[in-house]
């Protein structure tokens, strides 16, 4: 059976994003937890559109990777 523990994993995933550069994190906050579309969030940090859709790709690639390690590794 799947033993997933919520409140541990939103500990983690708040430790994962407060490791991240400051623009890195407004941006998955502006994103994930505000709402804003990638157009509005390239307005907000003064970049392009496809500067923000790259950049969330790679930020998200790095918190997934993190997250996986660290929950694998708790896991054992």
């Amino acid at each position: 059976a799947f033993d997933f523990d919520m409140d541990r994993y939103t500990k983690t995933l708040d430790e994962v994003l407060k490791a991240l550069p400051k623009k890195d994190q407004t941006l998955i906050r502006l994103r994930y937890f505000k709402g804003f579309t990638q157009s509005a969030t390239a307005e907000k940090l003064g970049m392009s559109q496809v500067q923000v859709s790259r950049k969330e790709r790679a930020v998200l690639a790095i918190m997934r990777k993190k997250l996986t390690d660290d929950y694998s590794q708790s896991a054992t």
